[in-house]
């Protein structure tokens, strides 16, 4: 009987101890899920915040260019505001700098509330309307004094005519009247002498009046075309800027990251135009504007999975601190989905400080991760290809030296110069690299332990 009981006892006792170890299991579980859950949650409330600060500055973008453009007008106060907002935008700050340069220059004798870009072409077009009118004008003067000049051109052969006639009767007096001939013929010599420089005079008088409408025609027609090339260039730079992605966008995301093995998975893939060994920067994503982001770590595209996914490495790291996590985006100003951005290399690209001209390295670098290169400043000075406005940006590697040669220095100027012209910004080696993702130095990243027992040893 007291054996029967022990062995209840102990069976009730394994029965609690199992149900126990459920409980505990299952409690743990639904506890892991919901802090699963609450990460989630917080990290789509911050990426909602992300998204609501973007298309509030894409909102401001649109009003600006919809201003600039003469679709919508701003009161002072409006335009105000609308500016103190965008002060950290720096392609709004280019294109307000560019407006109120164009303003002052082509729109000086238009009202406040009339300056744009739909109002100044109509100007110029009413100035070179205004610059025709004068110009027939000034033919029609023309016109009346060559009819001038042929009427006393005439007048002055018929005085000929008539001296030559005086002069046939003045011989056949000549016998009774020699005397009087000579003084006769002396002053007849003189009025035609008089009447030939004054038809030479005004022969050049009409030649230079020919010539200075000639000289103002060319000046009025070079006007009217670098008018019209001016529009052309903005309208194309403002359908550009609306359309192009921005450097500051990220071209993608992480998915998942591997931290044992050091692999993220990413979603770009084969349809986005993605290849092996392309490098990414990867930032935080709460982070605003891309000049404010500090890069977090770098990595490199080892495998293409599908249509949207890839894997890649973790090439470096920042700070251990501040881990790499799934949701972190990743740019590069090189590589747009689909698409492929355009670069120019101006001066010198010493990548290693070997004393080399790295430039072939520098032109791979950006091929391989998706851009092309439309001009370029080789080793002897001369600029090879032509930058365009679909060039995105010219590469600035080191600037020309005493020990320069001329040509070197003169493509490097013509270079800054033609970007300027074109409205294309600038961008130092060092950055484009570091916006790349690509690093010179070993690709290793130091354990705090390893650096514990470094710092031990010493």
């Amino acid at each position: 009987m007291v054996r029967n009981e022990t062995q209840g006892l102990r069976v009730a006792l394994v029965l609690f101890v199992m149900v126990t170890v459920v409980l505990a299991v299952t409690t743990f579980a639904y506890f892991r899920q919901s802090q699963e859950r609450l990460q989630e949650r917080q990290a789509a409330a911050a990426d909602a915040r992300q998204k609501a600060a973007q298309l509030q500055d894409r909102d401001r973008e649109v009003e600006t260019f919809r201003h600039v453009l003469g679709y919508e007008a701003k009161t002072p106060e409006e335009l105000d505001t609308l500016r103190r907002a965008q002060v950290g935008n720096t392609l709004m700050q280019r294109v307000w700098a560019d407006f109120d340069r164009d303003m002052v220059r082509w729109g000086s004798g238009l009202g406040l509330d009339r300056r744009d870009y739909r109002a100044v072409p109509e100007r110029l077009v009413a100035t070179l309307t205004q610059r025709n009118v004068e110009i027939a004008d000034l033919t029609q003067n023309l016109k009346t004094l060559t009819e001038k000049h042929r009427a006393e051109l005439a007048t002055e052969r018929a005085l000929t005519a008539q001296v030559r006639g005086e002069l046939t009767r003045q011989a056949e007096d000549y016998s009774r009247a020699r005397a009087g001939f000579a003084a006769e013929r002396a002053r007849i010599d003189a009025e035609k002498q008089q009447l030939a420089q004054r038809v030479e005079s005004l022969a050049q008088a009409a030649q230079e009046t020919a010539l200075q409408h000639q000289q103002e025609t060319e000046r009025l027609t070079r006007e009217a075309r670098d008018a019209r090339c001016l529009a052309e260039q903005w309208r194309d730079r403002v359908e550009r800027d609306e359309t192009r992605q921005r450097l500051d966008r990220p071209v993608g995301k992480i998915d998942w990251v591997g931290e044992q093995a050091r692999l993220v998975r990413i979603d770009l893939g084969r349809d986005d135009g993605l290849s092996r060994q392309m490098t990414f920067s990867i930032c935080d994503p709460v982070e605003a504007g891309l000049t404010a982001r500090p890069v977090k770590g770098r990595i490199e595209v080892t495998r293409i999975i599908g249509p949207r996914e890839a894997e890649a490495r973790i090439v470096a790291q920042t700070k251990l601190t501040e881990p790499i996590m799934a949701g972190d985006p990743i740019f590069s100003p090189t590589f747009q989905r689909g698409q492929q951005t355009h670069f120019a290399l101006a001066g010198r690209i010493d990548l290693r400080r070997s004393g080399k001209n790295d430039r072939e390295r520098l032109k791979s670098i950006i091929s391989l991760n998706g851009g092309t290169i439309d001009a370029e400043q080789v080793d002897d000075g001369r600029v090879t290809g032509k930058m365009t406005v679909d060039t995105r940006y010219l590469v600035v590697g080191e600037k020309p030296d005493e020990k320069s040669s001329p040509q070197f220095a003169r493509g490097y100027t013509e270079m800054l110069g033609e970007a300027t012209r074109l409205g294309i910004p600038t961008i130092s080696v060092r950055s484009l690299l570091d916006r790349l993702g690509y690093d010179e130095s070993p690709r290793v990243l130091e354990s705090p332990g390893a650096k514990v027992a470094q710092a031990t040893s010493r």
